[in-house]
């Protein structure tokens, strides 16, 4: 699973030789040791991205990783009501954008998307406040009318 997450990773842009911030070396020889077991998983990922997952979440599938600097990359999925998402994409520092059209291909591959949706999608970006470098983006979709099915890509970037 781990060598999965950082082809994606290198797929996305988050990595490989000719990334500016790769050639820069601003970045640790070694990656840092990750949480493995489930149970710390959750409390990681939400002290790292200055997120909650909120109460009402189900199906919540979070996973740990390095990206191509060796950094933390974290990846959440879950399904949620529309008030769970909102919650959650209502972070301080975060840009919330609304669009009436589903995510297209490189979106689906980047955040692992594999449901349509009725009523288009919602991405929110920003950083951590607390974590300037700590990158966050999530992507909401809709399955059903007030289901919410919410991907999140969270990485640290060299600074």
């Amino acid at each position: 699973m781990a060598g999965v997450l950082a082809v994606v990773a290198l797929a996305a842009g988050c990595g490989g030789d000719d990334e500016p911030w790769i050639r820069q070396g601003n970045f640790p020889a070694t990656p840092s040791p990750l949480p493995t077991a489930i149970e710390e998983l959750r409390a990681s990922f939400e002290e790292f991205s200055g997120l909650t997952v909120p109460s009402d979440a189900t199906d919540v599938e979070i996973t740990a990783d390095h990206n191509g600097a060796n950094l933390p990359l974290y990846r959440a999925q879950f399904t949620t009501s529309r008030g769970g998402a909102e919650v959650f994409c209502t972070d301080e520092n975060f840009d919330v954008y609304v669009n009436p059209d589903p995510p297209d291909a490189e979106t689906r591959e980047r955040l692992g998307i594999t449901e349509e949706t009725v009523d288009g999608m919602v991405t929110c970006r920003g950083t951590n406040l607390d974590r300037p470098n700590v990158r966050r983006e999530v992507v909401v979709v809709w399955p059903e009318k007030d289901t919410a099915a919410v991907h999140a890509l969270i990485q640290e970037l060299p600074g």
